[in-house]
């Protein structure tokens, strides 16, 4: 697909809802093709193994009784297997005499011994306890000419004697795990139940479907259990009573089948073995589906089509929400839809006794959202490239980047946020210019913006505009920064150290120096695209850029390099020095504020003293202390600036004195 047809497809400005849907739609088929043919089942599956795990009961009172075939019994026996079976007819005498409700052997009696006297002792014993439970087989025989399955069932004489028999047969998923209740009307686990209530009524378990989802109890023996051997003479090694009212079932317990000519495997995983690393033996198997009869636990899987159901529901949620770029609120978004399934997953599973695979429901939302992440992506890069190929000329470097951030700030109107606004002007720019030629006033002035230009953006500012030979700059827009004025004070610093480099190359180039004047203040402006719906400019207007103006202006006034409002120097000076100069009165505003010079050299106590006798209104003693001061500084224009205001205020005495000048008048 070329980036024009994803456009069509995925452009959030045009058609944000329609897209997102078509997008959906296609997940939805994709995935809903992908659970029909069970790809997701490895996943779910582990899924289930991990639910089974945290939500195991591991109940050690229920009534069964594994009595473990296992290598104890073969050490203590000296038999070989299969032990005749005038043994098995001992073990029954003895089970049942000590109170078993059921006995159920998960060992196969298909074929006379050779010892018939055993067999018929075998017999008697199933006869006399009358609630024996023997295993029958299916087998699977495949050849060239058919294919067929066949049952084997034990002896017809066991049977006459009254035995039952049910399928010992372990039914595995693709992994070769055991999940599911063995899946036949006659399995060896629902006749075990159907005796056992035959015994005890009330215990009989509701009716359960064939192909049930079984929760096991816990890992390989999580069941009262007893060696073989043991149960022979459970008098010496047993508790009392330990198999009254039992379901008792004998299997075996090894590694290794001790029959090699057995086809069943005795040893399987369940959904334990990830975390214990241990195989189930067989008639542990059958104990756990016992369990979940007796229980109720067993699991029933939710029809096929409610993961695509809730898929579908997920993904139209999605589609809706996620319209429109917005990074934050469309990860919370994908986070609940993707916990949203899973939990409704643990939530049926732990409380209901139901089974619902989720992992292909969050399989599918994920790719919506990547697939969504991915195409905005690729369109954001090229919008990116685009704002920054139409805009890099005309605008600074940080601009640039929030608009590539936000394209929809590309519009007429602004903000109001506070900013530290910065003026510059060159002193006797004139006059140099004079003794320059076009091309060297341009080099000069290249080399000057340049140079300005570097320090205000390592500074984190915003350079706005070049007036002639000024520099307008800003600083907390478009990107926040809470030391705005800070960074723009250290800015103005570092601007008049540059500044000292100029006037030593213009000195050895034989031209007269020049100095720059800076005017900065804080406060709240409009800041953002300013102009016609044609052509704008990103700008900030406002009475606080007013006032940097200015600031820059007066400079001159009072023989100083960088002025700073009242606002400005609050913020910053616990970490600049700064020196009071002067209270003015701004046009428009009532209350006066008091400027200061930044940076500038510590002076004698005598000044301080002579400033608040000023603005005392102390004419005479301010006088005085003025004189002092200008004996010390012959050249500093701020004496002589307050001894001819001090001289015109003794003739003529202001009103309303509050210490304050205009600031045109300043």
């Amino acid at each position: 697909m070329s980036i024009s047809a994803i456009r069509y497809l995925y452009d959030f400005k045009t058609h944000p809802r329609s897209a997102t849907l078509i997008l959906a739609l296609a997940v939805w088929i994709l995935i809903s093709v992908l659970q029909y043919k069970n790809l997701f089942d490895p996943l779910d599956q582990r899924w289930y193994d991990f639910l089974n795990v945290q939500t195991a009961t591991k109940i050690q009172n229920l009534p069964i009784v594994i009595v473990g075939i296992d290598e104890d019994s073969f050490a203590e026996l000296g038999k070989q297997w299969p032990w005749t079976r005038d043994v098995h007819a001992e073990l029954v005498d003895q089970l049942s005499s000590g109170g078993a409700a059921v006995i159920g052997f998960d060992v196969l009696f298909a074929e006379p011994s050779p010892n018939a006297a055993a067999d018929q002792a075998f017999a008697r014993a199933i006869k006399n306890a009358g609630n024996v439970v023997l295993a029958a087989n299916l087998s699977y025989v495949k050849s060239e000419h058919f294919e067929q399955l066949t049952r084997v069932s034990p002896l017809d004489s066991l049977i006459e004697a009254g035995a039952q028999a049910g399928i010992a047969n372990i039914d595995l998923d693709s992994d070769l795990v055991s999940r599911k209740l063995a899946g036949y009307g006659d399995s060896l686990w629902r006749e075990l139940l159907k005796a056992y209530g035959n015994k005890h009524p009330g215990a009989s378990p509701q009716h359960i479907e064939v192909g049930t989802h079984a929760r096991f109890v816990g890992p390989d023996h999580s069941f009262k259990y007893a060696s073989y051997y043991q149960a022979l003479n459970p008098d010496e090694y047993l508790p009392l009573n330990f198999f009254k009212d039992k379901i008792v079932i004998i299997g075996l317990d090894i590694t290794t089948s001790p029959d090699p000519a057995s086809h069943r495997t005795e040893q399987f995983a369940t959904p334990f073995f990830l975390v214990s690393d241990r195989m189930t033996p067989g008639v542990e198997i059958h104990a756990n589906f016992v369990a979940n009869g007796l229980l109720g636990t067993s699991l029933t899987q939710t029809k096929g089509y409610v993961p695509i159901l809730l898929l579908g529901l997920l993904l139209g949620i999605a589609s809706l929400s996620m319209s429109k770029i917005n990074n934050l609120l469309n990860g919370l978004v994908v986070i609940a839809l993707l916990i949203l399934p899973i939990a409704l997953s643990a939530l049926f599973f732990a409380r209901f006794n139901l089974w619902m695979p989720s992992l292909g429901v969050v399989i599918g939302v994920m790719l919506f959202y990547l697939t969504r992440t991915g195409i905005a992506y690729i369109l954001t890069l090229q919008s990116q490239r685009a704002i920054r190929k139409a805009f890099a000329m005309y605008v600074s470097r940080e601009v640039v980047n929030e608009l590539i951030e936000n394209p929809d700030k590309l519009v007429l109107g602004g903000e109001k946020r506070e900013l530290t606004i910065m003026f510059t002007d060159l002193a006797n720019f004139t006059s140099v210019c004079e003794k320059l030629t076009p091309e060297q006033v341009s080099q000069l002035l290249t080399e000057h913006m340049t140079a300005m230009t570097y320090i205000v953006m390592k500074n984190r500012g915003t350079v706005d505009k070049f007036i002639g030979d000024a520099i307008m700059a800003f600083w907390n827009a478009p990107l926040d920064d809470p030391n705005h004025a800070l960074n723009a004070c250290r800015s103005a610093l570092g601007m008049q150290e540059e500044m000292s480099l100029l006037r030593e190359r213009l000195l050895k180039m034989g031209l007269p120096e020049i100095h720059m004047r800076i005017g900065i203040n804080t406060g709240e402006v409009v800041v953002g695209n300013m102009g016609s719906t044609d052509r704008f400019d990103y700008t900030a207007i406002g009475d606080s850029v007013n006032l940097a103006s200015r600031l820059e202006g007066v400079n001159k006034l009072y023989g100083s390099s960088i002025l700073v409002s009242e606002t400005t120097a609050l913020k910053v000076r616990d970490q600049l020095p700064i020196q009071l100069i002067d209270r003015v009165r701004v046009k428009g505003k009532e209350q006066p504020i008091n400027i200061y010079w930044l940076a500038k050299p510590e002076y004698p106590e005598i000044y301080h003293t002579a400033l608040n006798a000023y603005f005392n209104a102390d004419w005479k003693e301010s006088q005085r202390l003025w004189q002092e001061y200008i004996l010390l500084k012959p050249h500093d224009r701020i004496a002589s600036l307050y001894l001819d205001r001090i001289k015109n205020f003794i003739v003529t005495p202001p009103d309303n004195w509050d210490g304050s000048v205009a600031l045109e008048k300043a």
